[in-house]
């Protein structure tokens, strides 16, 4: 055998080959506060929420929301989560944890929650999001200033 030659042309490229099939589409349903605002309720109320004309059985919700509180106080704040009308679950937080030995008060605070939940197949699903706060000493309040502050902030997601 001889010295092999040089390389040839490359050849054409080939047709494309099938497209895949469509994965999954979520239809992404949110509501977020946009101002300032001090929340002091010690019983539940309303802070923020979503709807959307369902349909699948299951909706996956994500919930999140961080503030400050009073310095120098040692409280919480607590969120449960409803879907039309019926707690599907919530999260909570210490704020303005105040250590007495050092005299410093840190109050920020920060908290989550995500879970998938049953809902109507069809029809108007409205998940509607609930806070208290309380105090062990100090006074008991947060706040979230979503316009402000880059940190906070208070959002309901759905995603169906």
């Amino acid at each position: 055998t001889g010295i092999a030659g040089p390389t040839g042309a490359t050849g054409a490229t080939g047709p494309a080959g099938p497209t895949g099939p469509m994965g999954p589409v979520a239809n992404v349903f949110s509501n977020g506060l946009t101002t300032n605002g001090l929340y002091t309720s010690t019983s539940y109320a309303n802070i923020v929420a979503t709807s959307f004309t369902s349909t699948k059985s299951t909706a996956f919700l994500i919930f999140t929301a961080s503030g400050y509180g009073y310095t120098g106080s040692n409280s919480r704040v607590a969120f449960r989560i409803l879907v039309n009308g019926v707690q599907q679950g919530g999260t909570e937080s210490n704020v303005g944890i105040y250590n007495s030995f050092s005299g410093i008060s840190t109050t920020v605070w920060s908290c989550a929650y995500s879970k998938e939940v049953t809902v109507p197949s069809s029809g108007l699903v409205t998940i509607q999001v609930q806070y208290l706060v309380g105090a062990v000493s100090g006074t008991p309040g947060v706040a979230i200033d979503a316009a402000s502050t880059s940190g906070d902030n208070c959002t309901i997601t759905a995603m169906q």
